[in-house]
């Protein structure tokens, strides 16, 4: 069954409209009010903090770190804000990542081509109702964002990775190294329209 997103789902936009409502003293410039480095891009080969190195894959997400508020003042995440899921689903896993904890949803009711769409939100502290079978609403609160973490690590951030796959993943395959290599998961660029 198609939701009624219309005949797109721009998962950023809605993303940060709940985000607004959820955190109101944030407010985004129009259209999306991120700034990004090139390097934070999905698909991008290199890191963007410290000193630029080639990443092992390219990117499978994008990472959320600053913003252009709506009177036009860059602003950064804080560990204050708390991040939510822009759609319904169902939390598959919850694990360790390299800064902190990677929540991965399921959104049942958008498919493609016989696949689902899953949603990974990375480099986070999970809230502590987020765990493996909850089901998250729209605007839900999946955790926070986590302070950096050691001087070589890049700054506190949301790593975001939106994928289809087949309903029969498997939970427990759930890792970065599963991500970027299963044939049957199909990377999407969080920035563009999904459908």
């Amino acid at each position: 069954m198609q939701p009624s997103y219309g005949s797109s789902l721009d998962f950023v936009p809605l993303f940060n409209e709940y985000l607004t409502n959820k955190n109101p003293h944030i407010s985004f410039a129009p259209p999306r009010g991120w700034i990004l480095h090139r390097d934070m891009r999905f698909g991008s080969s290199y890191t963007w903090w410290g000193e630029s190195k080639e990443r092992p894959v390219p990117h499978e997400g994008v990472d959320l770190l600053h913003y252009v508020n709506r009177n036009g003042v860059p602003s950064t995440l804080t560990s204050s804000i708390c991040l939510v899921s822009p759609i319904e689903g169902n939390v598959l896993r919850v694990s360790k990542d390299f800064l902190g904890q990677s929540v991965w949803l399921r959104h049942s009711e958008i498919t493609s081509r016989g696949t689902l769409l899953h949603s990974v939100y990375a480099h986070i502290e999970a809230d502590t109702g987020i765990s493996e079978g909850v089901s998250v609403g729209r605007g839900g609160v999946i955790g926070t964002i986590i302070e950096k973490q050691s001087s070589g690590a890049p700054p506190g951030h949301l790593h975001l990775s939106l994928f289809f796959a087949p309903k029969s993943l498997p939970r427990d395959s759930l890792d970065w190294s599963f991500l970027s290599s299963h044939p049957d998961v199909r990377l999407i660029d969080p920035l563009q329209s999904i459908f």
